[in-house]
């Protein structure tokens, strides 16, 4: 199906004809589209950012960042939990090259993770799992806080 240029130009010419009210309306609604449109497109494009750690001292979250600029992964760091967040698509990578680094140093969450921001929804599976988790981690640091013990997991 070809486009007749005569019949595009008397189109336009319709629409030259119209009220000036009616063609600022014209104007402002396809305008407006295509604003919608380009911030559709880059909301799309952005990647789903997802923790890396949280919680981390400053030195171990410096040697972290510096870490992942070398490595040329894009990062945020939330500015009021000092969260460090990856693409989703590389955070377990991520995890197991800075824990062969030997990142982050005595990083262990325990009970602080209870008191994040929970879904709406959580299920009691989840919050059980989630207590299992940080009681896990708070005897693993009380135990490798022992002065005869090494390092503890």
């Amino acid at each position: 199906m070809a486009i007749d240029p005569q019949q595009l130009l008397n189109r336009f010419s319709a629409i030259s004809r119209q009220p000036a009210t009616r063609q600022l309306r014209l104007l402002l609604g396809l305008a407006a589209s295509i604003a919608l449109g380009i911030g559709l497109v880059q909301w799309a494009m952005t990647p789903d950012f997802t923790p890396l750690y949280g919680e981390l001292s400053p030195a171990s979250a410096a040697e972290i960042i510096q870490s992942l600029e070398r490595s040329g992964v894009s990062y945020k760091v939330s500015s009021q939990s000092g969260i460090i967040s990856v693409p989703s698509d590389v955070v377990r990578e991520m995890r197991l090259k800075l824990a062969g680094e030997g990142l982050p140093q005595g990083h262990t969450s325990g009970f602080d993770a209870l008191h994040q921001e929970q879904q709406l929804g959580v299920s009691s599976f989840m919050e059980k799992a989630r207590f299992d988790r940080a009681l896990e981690q708070e005897l693993s640091s009380s135990i490798a806080s022992l002065d005869s013990v090494k390092a503890a997991r």
